[in-house]
Parts: structure tokens; sequence; C-alpha cells
């Protein structure tokens, strides 16, 4: 499909529409095709094949400055148009009254990036900071000819990290570190537009302190404590232990853990 139009107030290349059947006309490889990226029958799942593009772009950037510093910079961004031309299985489509010849062409886009920021600080051969700041976003949008641009999902996440490992010596090393989690979401599942604009939010955040503690070439250990606080459900702790023990080509381990996971902001309102 590589002749399009531009759309008029749009603001996106759309194809020409065929001015008696309503429907794309796309031309492949010099040659007209009325809908040439089809959506097949329901087979018996329920299930059609719609026409899509995709576009990803990435680029990660790392620099070390001296032995102490070392900087990474990182993103990517992708995008994905899923076009519904016959029947649809995508939300009701107040236009399929006006031209009833086919159902209006339709389209429905998927979007996001994420940046990615990161320092590590080494001051000497036993200590390790790393501190990092991530965020990510997703949206999803649904347009309808002639009624234009509607967006139904926006997904946001801001997650700053800082960790920090120390060495004791070979056999015995340190790691603690904390994490900030902050999530918002707009979404409109009914087409209300009132709900796109009704934002939700979560903040979390993580303290960790886990410890590795070897006992000559035999035995080691693992222990670790995690705390987890939640705007939405409070504190909750869960500690972890594990041991191992190796003798000739064999290995012995134990483990205990207590997990907990709060309910994502997707389960609470949507």
């Amino acid at each position: 499909m590589d002749t399009m139009e531009l759309y008029p107030g749009a603001g996106r290349y759309r194809p020409v529409i065929d001015s008696e059947t309503g429907m794309p006309i796309f031309r492949v490889n010099g040659v007209n095709d009325s809908d040439v990226t089809k959506a097949t029958p329901p087979d018996s799942r329920g299930m059609a094949i719609s026409g899509w593009r995709d576009w990803q772009v990435g680029q990660k950037f790392d620099y070390k400055l001296n032995g102490k510093f070392r900087f990474e910079v990182s993103g990517n961004y992708f995008k994905k148009d899923r076009y519904d031309f016959a029947t649809s299985m995508m939300d009701d489509n107040p236009m399929s009254g006006i031209m009833p010849s086919s159902d209006p062409w339709k389209y429905e886009s998927y979007e996001g990036y994420n940046a990615k920021f990161l320092l590590e600080h080494s001051p000497n051969i036993r200590h390790k900071v790393y501190v990092s700041y991530m965020r990510d976003e997703y949206f999803r949008y649904q347009e309808q000819l002639g009624v234009g641009l509607t967006p139904k999902q926006r997904h946001t996440y801001n997650i700053p990290r800082l960790l920090w490992t120390y060495k004791v010596n070979n056999s015995h090393r340190l790691t603690s570190g904390i994490e900030l989690i902050n999530e918002r979401l707009r979404f409109d599942l009914n087409g209300d537009p009132a709900g796109y604009n009704d934002v939700k939010s979560i903040t979390t955040a993580g303290i960790y302190v886990p410890a590795e503690i070897k006992s000559g070439p035999t035995l080691s250990f693992v222990v670790g404590l995690r705390g987890d606080w939640s705007d939405k459900f409070g504190w909750r702790a869960t500690p972890r232990a594990s041991a191992k023990y190796n003798f000739g080509d064999f290995a012995l381990r134990a483990n205990y853990s207590y997990g907990y996971r709060f309910a994502s902001i997707k389960e609470l309102y949507m």
C-alpha cells in the first residue's frame, strides 16, 4: 500500500475513498485495487483478520566517562495501525447508517514509547551506585471516517530507582535499593469521552535489602527482605532466604520465600 492521500482535517495519511462503495482504494505496485487488505469473514472462533501497519525505532547510547562514571540513555518508539474495512469487530460506528452500501472505513492506532536514563558510579572497587529513571507511555486511538480521532486509552509509568551494592570481600556482598512507581491511566471503554478525562492514579514504592554470604567453597546463603508500599493498600513485607550446598558434581538447594502482589491499576478500574 504505497499511495495515500491526506484526508482533510485528520492530520494523518488516509487512503482514497471510492465514491460508489465507500471503501478505500490503495495503489499496490502501480495497480489500483479496492480494499486490497481485506478483513475475512469470522471463522468458527469468531475471529477476523484486519489490515495492519507497524513502525518501530529504538536507540541506545552508552558512554563511560572514566573508571568511576558511566552513562546510559536509551529510548524506543512503536506505532501500530489496524484497519477494519468490512464486518467490524471493533467499537460501534455511528457512520454505519449513513453509508448503507458498506460499513465505513475504520482505523485504530496503538503507539507508545519508553525512555531511560542510567548513571552508574563506582567510587572504589567495593561500592557501586546506580541511579535510573524510566518513563513509559502507551496510547490507543480510534478514528472513524468523517467522525474524527477518539482517544481510548493512555497509560503512563514514571519509575525512578536507586541501587547500591557493597562487596565486603570475595565471599560477602550486600545490595540495597529503593524504587518509586507512579502509574496513571485514562480509558474510555464505553464510548463516553468524559470517562477518558477521569484520570486514575496509583503510586507504589519498594525497599529491598538482600545479602549474599559464602561460607567456604561448598556452602552459600542468600537472605533478603523487601518492603512494598501502595497508596491504595499500605505496607507489605516479603522475606526470602535460600541455602545451597555443593558436593562433587551435585548441588543441594533449599528455598523459602513469601510473596505478595498489589492489584494493578487496570485490575482496579478496568
